[in-house]
């Protein structure tokens, strides 16, 4: 029997980072203890992470890990930006006095929004410094960072290296398998059925060419019982792009949509999906392996498909005296809290709270519409004081020119910060955390230096961003409190996806106030 505390060998994992690729490779010594070094984008970055709450032999690296992937590599993002950005006196003030290391904590805790202290430890600060001291001496972009193009060669020698990924697999384009397309083709209900194409641009697949006719537009939409319309989704977007137009002049219809990553040109699954009320339904997959069966879908079981949801594609809608607000929720366990971002009417403005003790999805989503408007209450104090704080902050910098303009800033942000800050009307302590708080001053700053506000203000159309959602078929759960009378009613007016959606959220524990009514509709019951 292996000893909990005996080192595994280290394991290569990839992770999707908002389209972008991440490649680490983790070890464990311990149950409770990792080693983590990033492959891509960033190479011989090294951390090391203890949790005495996870046992990561236990429960597995992938799930616990991805989340601290993706936060060093979005604080890098902003670190390497402000190196780049910096004049040739100061970088070369860096390198002879030796002090990367002060200058990387200045950039993490004055602009680094998403940073936490606890992820970055000794380990990680130091291989972060080596390579900036790196890039400020020979000036080359790669000790910072590698182009998205080199990737696949990364990946493949990353790949024989550890001999496995646990995320993804790639194949070169010449040797690409197309075992979705032999599944299809074998199954008996297709027999006498094939595809066609629109005569455009698709994007690069296996699909043999002899197998599929390209045809016109209003034969492409034509209702046929032996061709079906052919589809590639892909992250950046389908081939033909799916318009209105094109859903209303197919609805009713099945069509066939191939699911590839245009990153690493891996085909994952082929889908016969049903165009109705505008969403599409899956009847059936073709997966893209060797191995596995077909399945075929009833509404029930295709909630089961993890492409059908994704925690990360949650947004919490909330509504307040006629208007509509949408956020995101991060949790971060470490914290016993959560992160919530607004995505409209009001772009990135973000608040956590610090739970004290551990809650459940229902308890955090309770607490949402609290969070939210307060934070709509922050929105306003800010934006309707932007243009006087900057005013006066230029006068106050040019009666005070004696002093260095940082020191200038700073003294003024913390001005500011005192009245808003420590103000219990604003940001109640048993509501706020003090990562708000330092969010507070990150706009403070970018306030009295540009004179604008950005995380507020580019508000959208709220139509527009519905839709968008819609086209993106994101989990929308609504946190407005409700009575069961108007619960019914909101029930009544989602589509059949957006109840499907529901119901793939409930099953992983994202359950909502619809709970019972969505369950009673998947049982086909009348009585809600």
């Amino acid at each position: 029997m292996r000893s909990s505390n005996q080192k595994t060998a280290a394991k290569l994992y990839h992770v999707d980072f908002g389209g972008k690729n991440i490649l680490f490779t983790t070890q464990t010594e311990h149950r409770h203890y990792l080693e983590l070094e990033l492959h891509f984008p960033h190479a011989g970055i090294r951390a090391d992470f203890f949790n005495e709450n996870i046992d990561f032999i236990k429960e597995g690296l992938a799930n616990n890990l991805s989340y601290l992937a993706e936060n060093i590599v979005a604080n890098l993002k902003t670190v390497h930006q402000k190196f780049r950005e910096m004049p040739e006196h100061e970088r070369q003030e860096i390198i002879s006095n030796n002090i990367v290391r002060q200058k990387l904590k200045e950039v993490l805790d004055s602009d680094c929004i998403l940073y936490c202290p606890m992820y970055w430890g000794k380990t990680l600060v130091d291989s972060v410094c080596k390579k900036l001291l790196a890039y400020l001496k020979e000036k080359d972009e790669r000790h910072l960072k590698y182009s998205e193009l080199e990737y696949p060669t990364i990946y493949k020698e990353l790949f024989y290296r550890y001999g496995s990924c646990e995320g993804i697999h790639y194949y070169p384009p010449n040797v690409r398998p197309n075992y979705w397309f032999r599944k299809f083709e074998s199954d008996e209900k297709n027999k006498s059925v094939s595809l066609k194409k629109l005569n455009c641009y698709y994007h690069s697949n296996s699909l043999p060419e002899s197998h599929a006719d390209t045809v016109g537009y209003e034969e492409f939409i034509k209702p046929e019982t032996s061709r079906i319309p052919f589809f590639i989704g892909t992250q950046f977007g389908t081939t033909p792009k799916i318009t209105p137009q094109l859903k209303n002049d197919l609805e009713g219809q099945n069509i066939a949509m191939l699911y590839k990553s245009q990153l690493s040109g891996f085909e994952s699954v082929l889908k016969i999906c049903k165009v109705k009320d505008g969403a599409f339904v899956v009847l059936d997959e073709y997966l893209n392996t060797q191995e596995g069966t077909i399945r075929t879908h009833t509404i029930q079981e295709e909630t089961d498909s993890a492409s059908f949801f994704s925690s990360d594609e949650i947004i919490y809608r909330y509504i307040h005296e006629g208007q509509n607000y949408f956020v995101t929720k991060k949790d971060v366990p470490d914290a016993g809290g959560f992160i919530i971002t607004m995505l409209r009417p009001f772009r990135e403005m973000q608040w956590n709270y610090p739970g004290n003790e551990i809650l459940s999805e229902n308890e955090k989503q309770q607490i949402m519409p609290e969070l939210i408007k307060y934070l709509n209450q922050l929105y306003n104090i800010v934006n309707s004081n932007t243009q006087n704080w900057k005013r006066d902050f230029d006068r106050f910098n040019l009666l005070n020119r004696e002093r260095s303009p940082e020191f200038n800033m700073n003294f003024y942000v913390e001005m500011i910060f005192a009245d808003i800050g420590n103000n219990p009307a604003v940001f109640p302590d048993a509501l706020c955390g003090n990562w708000t708080k330092s969010f507070l001053k990150t706009v403070l700053k970018e306030i009295l230096e540009t004179g604008g506000f950005k995380y507020g203000s580019e508000s959208s159309h709220l139509l527009g961003f519905e839709y968008m959602m819609r086209e993106g078929n994101k989990t929308v759960i609504d946190v407005t409190p409700y009575s069961d009378e108007e619960r019914r009613a909101v029930f009544s007016k989602l589509t059949d996806q957006e109840k499907i959606n529901l119901y793939a959220a409930m099953k992983e524990g994202y359950g909502s106030q619809f709970d019972r009514l969505v369950a009673l509709w998947i049982n086909n019951s009348d009585s809600y």
